[in-house]
């Protein structure tokens, strides 16, 4: 996937999220790393660096995962 590709699907999660979340930027942090790991199972390097400028927290991966599978899809 060329790079052009790969920041105009992850900016397409990231403005999901942020309709989703409403004001809440934790909220919106929480649903954007759900739905970029939904998104791709295997990340590169370079889908990795473009999610982490609309904040995509390797530390928040893990808590995110586990409560999705807890939680409604939207």
């Amino acid at each position: 996937m060329s790079i052009h590709l790969l920041f105009v699907k992850i900016q397409s999660l990231s403005e999901q999220a942020s309709i989703d979340s409403g004001t809440s930027y934790e909220e919106y942090l929480r649903l954007f790393t759900l739905y970029f790991e939904r998104s791709f199972k295997r990340k590169s390097e370079v889908a990795l660096k473009i999610a982490g400028v609309f904040g995509y927290d390797t530390s928040m991966r893990q808590r995110v995962t586990v409560q999705g599978s807890n939680r409604r899809c939207r």
